[in-house]
This record gives C-alpha cells, sequence and structure tokens, in this order.
C-alpha cells in the first residue's frame, strides 16, 4: 500500500509543482506564458490517450507488472525533463512522463481494491484521497522553496528520486497477480482508440489556451470532430478496453455524474485565483488561503467518507457531496471576491468538504457496477472521465474569461456551481432509482 500512495503522490506533486514553475520554466526557456502551458497540456494529453489501454493491460497481463512499467517510464522521464534545455524537448518528455503517469493512475485503485477486503476498500480509498489533498497542498511549498534556491530542474529531478523508490518498493513488495483476463486485443484497435482519446483531450487543451485568437477554436473543433467521429465510427473497438456492467443505465448515470463533479472541481480550482485577483491585487494571500482549505478540508473529508462507505449506501453520501459542494461554490460566487478572508476559507471549506465527500462513493459505485476481474477498466474510465471533466472545466474557466476579464472568473464560478448542481440531481435521481 506505501508503494501505491506514494506513487499517488508522486502524481500530484508532480502536477501542483510544475503548475507554480510554469512563469520560471517559460522565462528560462524563452517561451511565451500561453505556450508554456503546453507543458501541463502535454502531460494531461498522454494520459488521457492511455488511460484506457494502460488499464485493460493490466487486466490482461497483470496490473503490478504494468504499475512497474509506468514507474519506470515516470523516474526516467523525470529524469530527462530535468536535463532538458528547449521547450520543443520538455514538452515531448512531458508527453513520456505522462505515459508513466497514466499506467501507474490506470491500475492504483484496481491493485487497492485486489489487496484490501470488500469491507475496508472504502477506508483504502478514503486514505489514498488524503495523501492526494495533502500532496496538493504541498506541491506549491516544496516547489516554491526548490525556486527559491535553485532551477526548476530541480523540480523534476525531485520526481525522478521519488519515481525511483516507487519503484524499488513496487517490485520488492506488491504481491505479484495473475493473468485476469485472456481476451486478446489486437494492436489495430489499440491504436484507434489512442488516436481517438488524444484527438479528443487535444482539442480541449487548444480551446483552452488563452492566445491564438480564432486559430485555437478551429483547431480544437476539428480535432474534436474527427476524434469523436474515430469513436464513433469504431465504437466496437473501444468496448473492448470498457468494463461490462451489470446496468448499462446506472453505469452511464455514473459516468455523467462523474464527469460534471470533476467539471464543477476543475472550473472553481482554475477560476478561483483570477476571482480575488483580477479585482484586488491584495488577495493573492486570500487565494492561496482558500485553495488550501479546499485542498485540506477535501482530504479529510475523503477520509471520512471513505470509512463510512464501508457501513452506508454509497449513494447517500454522493448525494450529499455533491449538495455541499454545490452550496460552497455558490456562495463563493455569491459572496463575491471583495468578502471577508474568513468568509471565503468558510465557502472554500465547504466546497471543499462536499468534493471530498463525493469522491469515494463515487468511485466505490463505478467499480461496484462492473465484475472484480474488471477492475482495471472500470479505473481506467473513472481516470479517464476525471481528467476530462478537470479539462473541460478549464475550457470553461478560460472561455469565460476570454469573454471578459473582470466578469469572467465569477461567471465561471457559476457555471461550476451549475455543474454541480446537475450531478447532484443526477446523483439524487439515482438514489430514488435504487430506494
Amino acid at each position: 500500500m506505501s508503494a501505491i500512495l506514494l506513487g499517488v503522490a508522486a502524481a500530484i506533486l508532480d502536477v501542483s509543482m510544475v503548475n507554480v514553475a510554469l512563469p520560471r520554466i517559460a522565462f528560462q526557456l524563452n517561451v511565451a506564458a500561453a505556450d508554456s502551458i503546453f507543458i501541463v497540456n502535454a502531460y494531461q494529453i498522454s494520459m488521457v490517450a492511455s488511460l484506457l489501454v494502460f488499464s485493460a493491460l493490466g487486466d490482461a497481463i497483470g496490473y503490478k507488472v504494468i504499475y512497474i512499467l509506468g514507474s519506470i517510464l515516470f523516474a526516467a522521464s523525470s529524469l530527462a525533463c530535468s536535463i532538458a534545455t528547449s521547450f520543443d524537448h520538455l514538452v515531448l518528455i512531458r508527453a513520456i512522463q505522462g505515459l508513466g503517469g497514466s499506467a501507474m493512475t490506470a491500475v492504483n485503485i484496481a491493485i487497492i481494491r485486489s489487496i484490501y477486503p470488500a469491507h475496508q476498500f472504502g477506508k483504502a480509498i478514503g486514505f489514498s484521497a488524503l495523501v492526494v489533498a495533502l500532496s496538493f497542498c504541498a506541491g506549491p511549498l516544496i516547489s516554491s522553496i526548490i525556486l527559491s534556491y535553485g532551477s526548476w530542474s530541480l523540480i523534476f529531478f525531485l520526481n525522478f528520486m521519488i519515481g525511483t523508490v516507487v519503484f524499488i518498493m513496487t517490485a520488492a513488495f506488491l504481491p505479484n497477480d495473475h493473468r485476469k483476463d485472456s481476451v486478446a486485443i489486437p494492436w489495430l484497435d489499440f491504436f484507434i482508440v489512442v488516436a481517438g482519446l488524444f484527438l479528443i483531450a487535444f482539442s480541449l487543451a487548444a480551446l483552452g489556451l488563452s492566445g491564438y485568437g480564432n486559430a485555437r477554436f478551429i483547431a480544437g473543433g476539428a480535432s474534436f470532430a474527427i476524434g469523436l467521429t474515430i469513436i464513433l465510427f469504431n465504437s466496437k473497438s473501444f468496448r473492448k478496453f470498457l468494463p461490462h456492467p451489470y446496468s448499462k443505465g446506472k453505469f452511464l448515470t455514473a459516468i455523467f455524474i462523474t464527469t460534471l463533479g470533476y467539471m464543477a472541481q476543475g472550473s472553481a480550482l482554475i477560476s478561483l485565483p483570477f476571482f480575488f485577483s483580477l479585482a484586488y491585487a491584495e488577495n493573492l494571500p486570500k487565494t492561496v488561503t482558500a485553495l488550501v482549505f479546499w485542498a485540506l478540508f477535501s482530504g479529510i473529508a475523503a477520509y471520512f467518507s471513505g470509512r463510512a462507505s464501508d457501513k452506508w449506501n454509497s449513494v447517500h453520501l454522493l448525494v450529499g457531496g455533491l449538495f455541499f459542494m454545490f452550496v460552497g461554490i455558490a456562495l463563493l460566487a455569491i459572496s463575491g471576491a471583495g468578502g471577508a478572508v474568513w468568509l471565503a476559507c468558510l465557502c472554500a471549506a465547504v466546497a471543499g468538504t462536499g468534493f471530498g465527500i463525493f469522491q469515494t462513493p463515487n468511485l466505490k459505485l463505478i467499480l461496484s457496477y462492473s465484475p472484480v476481474q474488471e477492475s482495471g477498466r472500470s479505473n481506467g474510465v473513472l481516470a479517464t472521465l476525471r481528467l476530462l471533466g478537470q479539462m473541460a472545466g478549464g475550457v470553461i474557466a478560460a472561455g469565460s474569461l476570454s469573454l471578459s476579464a473582470e466578469q469572467g472568473a465569477h461567471w465561471a464560478l457559476i457555471a461550476s456551481a451549475l455543474c454541480a448542481f446537475s450531478a447532484f440531481a443526477l446523483a439524487n435521481m439515482q438514489r430514488a432509482r435504487e430506494l
């Protein structure tokens, strides 16, 4: 379990530390700030394109093999990032690093499910979510310390050291798992799935850029249309990488709930810094404090929600979490950027608590709708939806800011609240059907 949690922490620390370091990287590599976003996008696009593939391979050849492969890729590419001397090389290596992070993310929940008894699974997932929240809080602090005394390349070198430790611990302590799924998947299907999801993810990344005028809409729209066409005309290939749920209706509803929930999170977390700082430049401390309160209460709530989900109905927890998330985000939008610091922190804590309560029962429900031997596929679907939802939330925030620099962040928060409310309404309908 320690190897899994350390791998989770490494992935979260990477994202949160690199986000803080983007301005320094852009300056030292002599690239525009808008272009530097591709350092993050390359990582996300690779993950979205490959998560379903790695999850299916985990079901077929074993989760430990895939996790070890991911830790090797992550560590090696992190070392390569630390010595990159040009922007193009860094973006390319970040894409490879995303493959490593994808391989670990695609099977980590399936591994936890395989090593924990069913009555303790929620507790284990809740503890994993707590590690995610603490890593999210620690990332900016660690990055700021590194940047104060050294180069941004040290951030990637730290990732290399953590990734190496994850590899050693995984190889030494993670139990071997036998081949679980004997269904052979043709290599052409792998290519089709990667190509379709890559284009969908690229379209969201392109639309989320702040510059390039109408070119981003043309590129994003064309990429989305081609990717969606590939998926629709090759649905048989995609189904081979998806679990076979006991109830397709419940599983489809869970997919929409998951996507809307992470869209709400993505839009809120990206828009909050702009919401506070555009109107009041001195509000940076308020922004940081609000984000820390969101992450901290999210982790604590996720831990206790995980423990509760082992005893209570997960759907009830899901509904309650989404309600609190909606209330917290709506209160942030209503209170405005000029409100007291304690009020902003309170609203962020309520929203973060709701999001934390939402995470674990949502994950358990998606896994429960499919057979245990397809845990890898179910986890891959969840991880893909999480990333696509967060990227779509980023597009909402970026689009709102492009429409109005003064009111865009406020509109994005309202859109975030609407996404949370929509997810809450769907979850409530799901609860009513199961009662």
